[in-house]
């Protein structure tokens, strides 16, 4: 369940158009005019696998700890 929500939120955050965030945030002189993305959402599939492959570089048990 962990797993699935930090691919998720990952992948929202990473490809989320924030022209209307930054609208609210910034001054109306510094509002972007077009979209403010991270990468493109083409890449969403591409976001997942590495997030894959570092968790099982990094932690090949899992998240968490589990009774082994």
């Amino acid at each position: 369940m962990v797993g699935g929500f930090v691919i998720a939120f990952s992948e929202v955050t990473i490809t989320y158009a924030y022209k209307k965030f930054l609208r609210y945030l910034l001054p109306d002189d510094w509002a972007p005019e077009s979209l403010v993305q991270f990468l493109s959402t083409d890449y969403k599939f591409a976001i997942s696998f590495i997030i894959l492959v570092v968790v099982l570089l990094v932690r090949p048990t899992g998240i968490f700890r589990g009774n082994s």
